[in-house]
């Protein structure tokens, strides 16, 4: 043992551990989980994140259908070093327009049907468009 020796190693002979073999490698193994561990979120907006406004007393007579909203379609972005983003909006818009809804109408339900095959008196296809701006700084 000399008096240049680093710590870690005379604690590590002292104890009767041997270096480990792939200490030469563990700053590129750090930097190489980085990069393939990028950030990620995929989810989905949940069907309860809307809380509408008290009922209105006088509610309007009318029957609406709320269509199974298929156009829209998810937020969904990927980024450079493999971050990528997903949130499917679908039954979270459906649900927030149907409560929201009740509180004008008098029946509101969801439906798989076209607004041709419909029979109610309204009939509501829900649609949701996004724009994803990236600002870097």
């Amino acid at each position: 043992m000399t008096s240049q020796e680093p710590l870690g190693e005379m604690a590590r002979r002292r104890a009767g551990v041997p270096a480990h073999k792939w200490q030469p490698v563990m700053p590129a193994l750090a930097v190489l989980t980085l990069m393939v561990s990028a950030c990620s979120y995929h989810g989905a907006l949940r069907t309860d994140f809307y809380d509408p406004p008290a009922e209105i007393a006088d509610k309007i007579p009318l029957t609406v259908e709320v269509g199974q909203a298929y156009a829209c379609r998810p937020i969904t972005a990927l980024g450079g070093l493999g971050d990528s983003y997903r949130i499917e909006v679908r039954r979270g818009v459906q649900a927030a327009l149907q409560r929201g809804l009740a509180t004008v109408f008098e029946r509101v339900t969801m439906t798989e049907m076209s607004a041709s095959e419909s029979e109610a008196d309204l009939h509501v296809e829900p649609t949701f468009d996004w724009t994803l701006v990236h600002l870097q700084g």
